[in-house]
């Protein structure tokens, strides 16, 4: 795992503390993001979207929580919309790494207590 995405995440546990996998909530009210359960096509489970979550309906609370988190991991993570690193000289390329780090994020910010494994 990266040393980028680790660094943010001891900050971040620094300034807020820390959150077990579902106390989602809780943490997204402390940081003053809101979120929304929609309905969203099967392929984007979640997206953040200034400062609100969309969540897509149906999913389990384990898949939930992870792309909560990976959404906020989005949030502390990146700078910018999709839209404006796709369009920069591979663009693809950033944007693939920007998914790692979230996904990193996601599995590392919170306390999972072995739900992951």
């Amino acid at each position: 795992m990266g040393w980028v995405v680790a660094d943010l995440v001891s900050r971040w546990r620094d300034k807020i503390g820390q959150y077990h996998a579902f106390e989602w909530e809780r943490c997204l009210a402390d940081l003053g993001l809101t979120y929304r359960i929609v309905d969203l096509p099967a392929s984007l489970p979640a997206l953040i979207v200034n400062r609100t979550i969309l969540v897509r309906r149906g999913m389990s609370s384990v898949a939930t929580a992870f792309w909560v988190w990976h959404e906020v991991g989005h949030w502390v993570c990146h700078v910018g919309n999709r839209e404006f690193w796709r369009m920069r000289p591979q663009g693809h390329l950033t944007l693939s790494k920007m998914e790692r780090q979230a996904t990193e994020f996601a599995i590392r910010f919170p306390d999972w207590g072995g739900v992951l494994d």
